[in-house]
């Protein structure tokens, strides 16, 4: 997996060199956290004081394993008895510690980070702290606006293949070309669902279904094409001197050109997102 994401993971080095913040996008099983995995890995043999961190419960503990592994305190022994830091005291630590050189916070699946955490990152990057994000779809807002991007492209045909390939010989299973082919039509490029798939052949499984990935029609011939319908029905209605004719083509006129004129809004959205 490294090797086919090789690319992206030079970025980010190269750009966390030059002490910038980075974030990363792709969607789920591009490759995201064998990237993350392998930015930390450069960087902590190289003496980095490192952390990776995934929100999967709570703040707090998140914020905990962030502690743990920038070697922060979490408990306050100033007292008779220890006690145990608040959020808001694991927070002003790992901000500390992400003030001084040589120190990288990685956040993997940050997209699903609650706000309040997003803010508070937002606050680190403020004060030159140095982080990878790498998120699903992550909010147009907050610190994911902020921060420069790469975008995680789909695979090449022939990378897919290798991946199905090394799968199905580590499960011992042979693929002839002509189902190589079929199994590829159902990853899109993602390298998580190139395994997968060929997992469920090798268990007869989801024979007959299309994959994670949907593909959507562009519908802009069909509009046009309803357009010059209905500027045909209008020309009758004017050669037959119909005035009714001529006005129910009038509003089917208007109401086409307002729907085109929607969904090219629609699709120019969309594909903004996507590139971004």
């Amino acid at each position: 997996m490294d090797n086919f994401r090789q690319n992206e993971i030079n970025q980010a080095i190269a750009s966390l060199e030059s002490k910038q913040s980075l974030l990363i996008i792709g969607e789920e099983g591009s490759g995201k956290s064998a990237i993350a995995e392998a930015v930390e890995t450069v960087f902590s043999s190289r003496g980095w004081n490192v952390a990776i961190a995934d929100y999967e419960s709570s703040s707090k503990d998140t914020l905990l394993e962030i502690c743990d592994q920038l070697g922060c305190d979490t408990v306050d022994n100033s007292g008779a008895k220890p006690k145990p830091y608040s959020a808001a005291q694991l927070r002003m630590e790992i901000k500390t510690a992400l003030s001084t050189n040589n120190t990288l916070l990685i956040c993997d699946n940050a997209n699903h980070y609650p706000v309040a955490m997003q803010r508070w990152l937002k606050n680190c990057l403020a004060d030159r702290a140095l982080l990878l994000m790498l998120a699903t779809k992550p909010p147009a807002g907050g610190i994911f606006f902020k921060m420069p991007r790469i975008c995680i492209r789909a695979l090449e045909s022939s990378q897919i293949r290798e991946i199905m390939l090394e799968e199905a010989t580590e499960i011992g299973l042979k693929l002839p070309a002509s189902e190589l082919a079929l199994l590829e039509q159902r990853c899109g490029g993602n390298p998580f669902l190139a395994r997968r798939v060929v997992r469920e052949h090798s268990l007869n499984l989801a024979q007959d279904q299309e994959g994670d990935r949907v593909d959507y029609i562009d519908g802009t011939p069909f509009l046009i094409a309803t357009l010059s319908m209905v500027g045909v029905v209008r020309l009758i209605g004017l050669g037959l001197g119909n005035r009714s004719l001529y006005i129910i083509g009038g509003i089917f006129t208007i109401s086409a050109i307002t729907l085109r004129i929607l969904v090219t809004r629609a699709n120019s959205r969309s594909k903004t997102r996507l590139e971004s």
